[in-house]
């Protein structure tokens, strides 16, 4: 019977396959930058409206639906980078 060595990642997820390797790198981090940046974004412009409303600049704190369209490019700026930087040279 041959094993095969177990390895795992900082999560406590096993790692034996080049498949999983390959899905990590171009989806999954990616992805979770990606999330990152639409919180970092969607915080932006939720402090922003909050600011606006209590300086008495506007009447009342309300979020549309541009404020989320707005927040998504930094879902998709900071997935970009993510992709774009495992193809770089080393």
């Amino acid at each position: 019977m041959v094993e095969r060595a177990t390895k795992f990642t900082s999560d406590g997820v096993k790692v034996s396959s080049k498949f999983y390797k390959g899905l990590s790198k171009f989806l999954i981090n990616p992805a979770v930058s990606g999330l990152m940046g639409f919180a970092t974004m969607f915080t932006v412009v939720i402090l922003v409206e909050l600011l606006n409303y209590l300086l008495g600049i506007k009447k009342s704190f309300n979020v549309d639906i541009s404020d989320v369209t707005l927040s998504s490019l930094g879902f998709i700026c900071f997935f970009l980078i993510s992709i774009l930087s495992n193809f770089k040279k080393d």
